[in-house]
């Protein structure tokens, strides 16, 4: 069915419901008839047909805003409230919100990483009015809901704001982001290391028994477990390499390399065998199977190693390598885990270290 019978089939609704309204395509937009008042200044003195530009092109997106434009304008009509004010031109300065996302989705989809676009992306677009004007005063109010400070404001204001860019319409999110980072987020509380060796040796799955000592061992996102070379991990003393992964390839060593001997982590072998479309549905695969054996959460073991590196006394710059991201991402991250224990520990590795720097020695007093 072509897109003009499209528009009879909404025109037949309408009369249907008595508003006295009419959608009608006029080049590339489309526009709605019915029988109005003169329009101020006018010279006429009774109401005949004209028509009203709504600024939306001839699309399915533009054909639904339409169609709600028109019943709003039937309900004004009915309980005689049509004011020339109110439909001088309906937002004709903005595109519809349906054909702007279809817009950006052909354009930015490639552009992002399939994860991101599945898990932030695509939900906070399939949730808006795909027949409003893409406005700043629609686009404000949704963003002012998510609370303050908060990461989901942060994300709509991001996908919401990147969709306006990519329109050209101008939107200025400056003052809606808020103050939100990750040191604001709940902090986790930390297995300790010893309660990481019980929690895995009550594992009865082999599979999962091994998924758990990675993650503790390596620092591993869920879905980086997956990915590893099998080469690398064989060989001792355990470095591996992560092929690939939302932050790419890199190299991750172990800590504790004990662990890496004594569960046997250079059998590769034992993997779960798990599939997945992308990296979100093999991380949900992990958190399931984390949940159903009462593991807690999966990221509590990246957290945890992130420490113990601090303990063990590796140069932050190289723990924040290992694990993949930026130096203030790591530092940032991690800080709130940093305990009185923490510092206390960390100081009594160093300062027992043989090669620690010593004091000058005590020049004998002279006395005079």
């Amino acid at each position: 069915m072509d897109f003009d019978q499209e528009i009879a089939k909404a025109n037949q609704q309408l009369k249907a419901l008595a508003m006295g309204v009419a959608i009608e395509r006029r080049g590339d937009r489309l526009a709605l008839r019915a029988t109005l008042p003169p329009k101020p200044g006018s010279t006429k003195d009774r109401s005949y047909q004209q028509r009203i530009p709504i600024g939306v092109t001839a699309s399915p997106a533009g054909l639904r805003r339409a169609i709600a434009e028109a019943k709003k304008l039937g309900g004004d009509m009915a309980l005689k409230q049509f004011d020339w004010a109110n439909w001088t031109e309906v937002a004709p300065e903005f595109p519809v919100v349906g054909e702007a996302i279809d817009r950006f989705e052909a354009i930015e989809r490639d552009k992002l990483k399939s994860s991101t676009w599945a898990q932030i992306y695509r939900p906070i677009l399939n949730r808006l009015d795909r027949s409003a004007p893409l406005s700043p005063d629609y686009l404000r109010p949704l963003i002012e809901v998510q609370p303050v400070n908060s990461r989901n404001r942060q994300l709509w204001v991001q996908v919401l704001g990147r969709l306006a860019k990519s329109a050209g319409v101008s939107f200025d999110t400056s003052e809606l982001r808020g103050g939100y980072n990750r040191s604001n987020q709940k902090r986790m509380i930390l297995p300790t290391d010893a309660e990481i060796v019980a929690t895995r040796d009550r594992i009865p799955n082999p599979q999962w028994q091994y998924a758990y000592g990675l993650m503790a061992c390596y620092g591993l996102r869920n879905h980086e477990i997956f990915f590893i070379d099998p080469e690398s991990i064989a060989q001792a003393p355990g470095m591996i390499q992560v092929t690939e992964g939302k932050t790419g390839a890199r190299q991750v060593w172990p800590c504790y390399p004990e662990w890496w001997e004594q569960w046997e982590l250079w059998r590769y072998d034992l993997i779960p065998e798990v599939t997945g479309r992308n990296n979100c549905e093999y991380g949900q695969r992990l958190h399931q199977q984390f949940r159903r054996y009462g593991l807690g959460r999966p990221y509590s073991l990246r957290h945890r190693w992130a420490v113990r590196t601090i303990e063990f006394g590796w140069p932050v710059e190289l723990a924040a390598r290992q694990m993949g991201h930026s130096l203030q991402v790591h530092t940032t991250t991690y800080h709130q885990w940093i305990t009185e224990d923490t510092h206390r520990r960390t100081w009594e590795i160093l300062i027992n270290r043989g090669d620690r720097p010593k004091p000058p020695s005590q020049q004998p007093r002279i006395d005079d």
